[in-house]
């Protein structure tokens, strides 16, 4: 899910646009998150705020920039999740997962991280295999994107399948599979004695709080090997933004039944740490990761490319918007581990 469009309701495109159309179901509605994720990116990249060449690959058809040009603070947003997160897991692969790891990305839909770490020589082999979930619309619809594409699919190899009606692909390290993530995940969705990196972005607020804890926790108990985990997702939201950012997704059929799980930027660590990742644990928000993550240089660069006269609006929302990450160093390791404890995190 992208940022919410400057606080105002959904415009008149998000509903249907007969009267005797029926509403979308709750999970539809969810569903269509990712096309607003997809072209928040491809407006972020089209703006020259990311380099991402794989973002249009994802979009049908060759939509008109109009159609999905975002705010500045928009784009800017976009630009500071995707580098926060992008962060955390080349750190993973320069660390413990630096010899060979896995990364899980639940709920991934059109998402373009695998094709751009393949794209990167220093970490390409570190990735032994890549798996993505989400539901099966999600996915064969993404399957039948990598299937058209000689760019897409050239990165996967030759040995490539696809199966149960062209909702699931598999190759020797990626794999697209279909998965309604309150359901039990599958037994062999991961090797145990490989590090393990999963990563959940505007997921588990959707879900209901046990099912998100049950998934946290999935991971930690499967896992012998490092295992940490990558959420973002909204916080805060007892206040009038998000009053407003919640009446706004209610009219479109979507809620947040785990918001209040962890109801404040301080509590998110604690998803985590009560699910078993006893090594550490962290949170920034998006105004946190502008400025203590992203260089100088960058900010300065992006400050260029357009106008931005929406400082304080801007600051209010990416106050709500976070990244939090924690992590168990390998059984019988201890929570001392120079590879976790020093140096995972933003």
């Amino acid at each position: 899910m992208s940022f919410p469009q400057r606080f105002s309701a959904p415009s008149s495109s998000s509903f249907p646009s007969s009267s005797s159309s029926p509403p979308p179901t709750p999970d539809e509605a969810i569903r269509s998150t990712d096309s607003d994720a997809a072209l928040s990116r491809l407006s972020a990249v089209s703006a020259s705020y990311l380099s991402d060449p794989f973002a249009s690959l994802f979009i049908r058809g060759r939509p008109p920039r109009e159609s999905y040009r975002r705010p500045p603070l928009i784009n800017i947003g976009t630009h500071a999740r995707t580098l926060g997160v992008d962060e955390l897991v080349k750190k993973f692969l320069r660390g413990p997962g630096k010899e060979g790891g896995q990364i899980v990305s639940l709920g991934a839909g059109s998402d373009t991280r695998f094709w751009r770490l393949m794209s990167d020589p220093e970490l390409k082999d570190s990735v032994k295999k890549y798996v993505e979930l989400d539901f099966d619309e999600i996915t064969s619809r993404k399957a039948a994107f990598i299937k058209k594409s000689k760019v897409l699919s050239d990165v996967l190899g030759p040995s490539v399948t696809i199966e149960k009606s062209g909702t699931q692909l598999r190759s020797p390290i990626y794999s697209l599979l279909p998965q309604d993530l309150r359901n039990p995940l599958p037994a062999d969705l991961i090797e145990p004695s490989l590090p393990t990196l999963w990563i959940a972005e505007c997921l588990l607020v959707y879900l209901d709080p046990e099912i998100s804890e049950g998934l946290v926790k999935w991971f930690e108990e499967k896992c012998d090997a490092w295992v940490g985990g990558i959420v973002y997702e909204m916080t805060g939201l007892n206040d009038s933004f998000g009053k407003v950012l919640i009446s706004n997704l209610s009219s479109r059929q979507i809620s947040l039944p785990s918001a209040s799980l962890y109801p404040d930027l301080s509590s998110q660590p604690l998803r985590f740490s009560r699910n078993g990742y006893s090594s550490g644990s962290g949170v920034s928000n998006i105004n946190q990761i502008r400025s203590e993550t992203i260089s100088t240089e960058e900010k300065e660069r992006t400050s260029k490319l357009e106008m931005l006269d929406e400082i304080e609006e801007m600051e209010l929302l990416f106050a709500h918007y976070f990244i939090s990450w924690g992590w168990r160093a390998s059984r019988g390791q201890g929570s001392s581990s120079e590879s976790t404890e020093d140096s995972w995190g933003l």
